[in-house]
């Protein structure tokens, strides 16, 4: 596929490195030969396939169905956490046949500059579907227990090095909660991908049992699927691996699921001695420590090509989102989040005492995507779920007093569906809502997170809502791990305690299983979702596929898969939108006249709302805080004294208030149209038979371009 006149900047690592080739050359797979296969390595850190996360569930569902339909063969390349340990010990006792993990016997060492070898093993698991998880082993990197301070040795206190050395926070996700080894298993991800498909031999030292040959890819790799910052570390360190092995690497398809920077210095200043004396300039512990590439080092430049990263700002820090973005031969992002993330003020937090701020060279990721959809490199994607989880057939469905739905529902179908399901849903004893056929039931299912998921948004109503609408209920479940000032302030809320006491309110800091969860959609009303930002949003399909109305926040992909007539077509300041071309405007929704299918929330001031947030919970993490609220607005009204932020949080309410009480007031005809509606939605837009190959021409469009010598700059 011939590659069009564009700056050398999007051609990504398409070279041709100067190195002799390998002795097995690389098949290429050409665009729209549609049923060559392809292999492929999945670099990610979420690896079950189960809804750990939407990292999880998207990398899970996607692979699955890649092997069932798309002649697409998936490696899933994973850490082996704490939780595979489990796994590994509770099966010790069973046959070799009988376990679901099995130790390959390949060894390698990842080299670190202090000298040492850090030894990697690399274990299997073969997903029912065929998929093949490729799980790296190294007990202290991946040690959950060092985190926790049990034994931590010397690599974790280097690690910890680099950990201080980030200039963002941190999410909860992490590979052992520690940016540093995230990095690391990237690097090492990077390094096992020319071993696992036989680009070098196996490393000396190890003992290959049977079931390395039955998992390895039966041919190179054509492609690595890289996601979001927690992998986007491998970007520039696959090219290495396979120039070290005189090979060419796979192209790279980068998935942008975030908008987290997570920067790492590069460099250090060393403070003078002696007054006068200028501070000194040492290499950050991103290479001190884990011996990742500097992709600004002059004497690395050769590997990726002349150039290749002045487009880049930022010369003093390490950032993966970005890095990922720059090397790959297509990107996958969502056309509103990014949008959202190059024309708004969604990712500019400002600096302020004892608060959070993102990385300061945002403008690197705004131009990096930038000029990857200039160059025709960005894709658009939606996504689907199980076709096995549906309010049709599902087991979940089948107990407990709940009812499936009928195929190609009418009013009235819909109508006795969920009239039975929310009696089951109220009946239900460990769920906890007083029986009541009249009431409205709003359901909330995610983590309790303050940062992007907008937990206090929806906390903050459910005190207003109950009080204005008797017969409102709620169900709240979260994360099993509430972690941050303000989600124990919430679990601890007097009032809320109350509701709960009186059976109004369900307020869990843990999820109940799937099955549970499931019946919960089916039964409730409305499902809510908060998000300061969400680039694709897989909650809000799974509430509409069991007839559930989502109510969101108006902001990347919900408002690509929400219709709501009276917000749709309206940008960040609420104004309607005429600068941007009419193919990009919001939703499917704008070029169809599509019937509603949701409520979505009058777009408000993100970045002020999170700042005000934030301000609350940092107070109260402080130690000199005194008389520590024990409410949620006794929280807000004290601790925030910003007039801007006061108007943040005014406005935000305002607009919250007044979408939950449209719910409150809809008919129940009404009601039941919409949630006819989303079924027509979800069976036009939203099936893997369609998705698939979508990704597919992705895939191809990559491996293609990849193939095709840059052109000297």
């Amino acid at each position: 596929m011939p590659v069009a006149a564009v700056d050398p900047l999007f051609l990504t690592n398409r070279q041709v490195l100067n190195q002799p080739a390998s002795s097995t050359p690389r098949r290429q797979v050409a665009f729209g030969e549609a049923q060559a296969p392809i292999t492929m390595a999945v670099l990610t850190t979420e690896s079950v396939l189960t809804k750990t996360g939407g990292l999880g569930a998207i990398i899970g569902w996607t692979t699955d169905e890649f092997k069932r339909r798309g002649n697409m063969h998936p490696y899933v390349i994973a850490p082996f956490t704490e939780a595979w340990g489990k796994q590994v010990t509770a099966e010790a006792a069973l046959g070799e046949s009988e376990k679901t993990v099995h130790d390959t016997g390949v060894r390698f060492n990842y080299h670190l500059p202090s000298g040492e070898d850090l030894p990697v093993s690399i274990w299997e698991k073969e997903e029912p579907s065929g998929v093949v998880d490729i799980l790296l082993r190294n007990d202290e990197v991946f040690s959950e227990a060092a985190r926790r301070g049990e034994k931590p040795g010397p690599l974790w206190q280097r690690l910890t090095q680099v950990d201080k050395a980030k200039t963002a926070p941190k999410p909860a996700y992490m590979v052992g909660d520690s940016v540093a080894s995230t990095y690391l298993f990237s690097a090492m991800a990077a390094q096992s991908l020319p071993i696992l498909d036989g680009t070098i031999p196996v490393p000396a030292g190890s003992t290959p049992t049977p079931f390395w040959d039955q998992v390895k890819p039966k041919t190179k790799f054509d492609l690595a699927w890289v996601h979001d910052w927690l992998t986007g570390a491998a970007a520039p360190q696959l090219v290495k691996a396979y120039a070290d092995a005189k090979a060419k690497a796979p192209a790279q398809v980068f998935m942008v699921h975030n908008s987290y920077n997570v920067p790492i210095a590069l460099e250090e200043q060393v403070p003078p001695v002696r007054r006068g004396q200028k501070p000194t300039v040492k290499p950050g512990p991103l290479q001190d420590v884990l011996g990742l590439l500097n992709p600004f080092d002059k004497a690395q430049t050769a590997l990726f090509g002349p150039g290749r990263f002045d487009k880049l700002l930022s010369r003093k820090s390490y950032n993966p989102l970005v890095l990922g973005i720059e090397m790959a031969d297509g990107i996958i992002v969502n056309r509103n989040f990014s949008y959202e993330m190059q024309h708004t003020n969604l990712l500019a937090n400002r600096r302020r005492s004892g608060q959070y701020a993102f990385d300061p060279s945002v403008t690197d990721l705004q131009g990096a995507l930038k000029r990857k959809e200039q160059a025709g490199m960005a894709q658009d994607m939606i996504h689907a779920t199980p076709e096995a989880e549906n309010p049709y057939d599902h087991p979940a469905l089948a107990k407990d007093g709940f009812v499936h739905l009928k195929r190609d529902p009418d009013l009235a179908a819909m109508t006795e569906y969920k009239r039975a399901n929310k009696a089951a849903l109220q009946a239900d004893p460990g769920v906890g809502l007083a029986t009541n056929p009249n009431a409205t039931i709003f359901l909330f299912v995610n983590r309790y997170d303050w940062y992007q998921k907008g937990t206090q948004l929806m906390a903050g109503q459910i005190k207003r809502l109950m009080r204005d609408h008797a017969d409102a209920q709620f169900i709240v479940y979260g994360m099993e791990k509430p972690g941050s000032n303000l989600t124990n302030l919430m679990l601890a809320d007097p009032d809320l305690k109350q509701l709960v006491a009186d059976k109004r309110l369900v307020l869990q800091n843990q999820f109940n299983g799937r099955d549970k969860i499931l019946q919960a959609y089916a039964g409730s009303d409305y499902f809510v979702m908060t998000s300061y930002y969400e680039p694709y949003g897989i909650s809000q399909l799974e509430a509409k596929a069991f007839g559930t109305i989502p109510i969101a926040t108006a902001v990347g992909g919900l408002r690509s898969t929400i219709a709501d007539p009276k917000w749709n077509g309206r940008g960040p300041d609420g104004q309607r939108e005429t600068h941007r071309p009419k193919e990009t405007v919001w939703t499917w929704n704008e070029s169809e006249g599509a019937s509603q299918t949701g409520l979505l929330v009058q777009p408000f001031d993100v970045k002020g709302h999170q700042d005000a947030v934030m301000v609350v919970q940092n107070a109260l993490g402080s130690p000199t805080l005194k008389n520590k609220p024990a409410r949620l607005e006794e929280a807000f009204d004290r601790l925030v004294t910003s007039d801007a932020d006061r108007k943040a949080l005014r406005d935000v309410d305002q607009k919250m208030a007044a979408t939950l009480d449209r719910a409150m007031t809809m008919a129940v005809p009404a009601r039941n149209q919409i949630r006819l509606n989303n079924l027509s939605y979800l069976k036009k837009h939203h099936q893997w038979a369609d998705l698939v190959p979508k990704y597919r021409e992705i895939f191809e469009k990559a491996i293609a371009a990849h193939a095709t010598p840059a052109t000297a700059p």
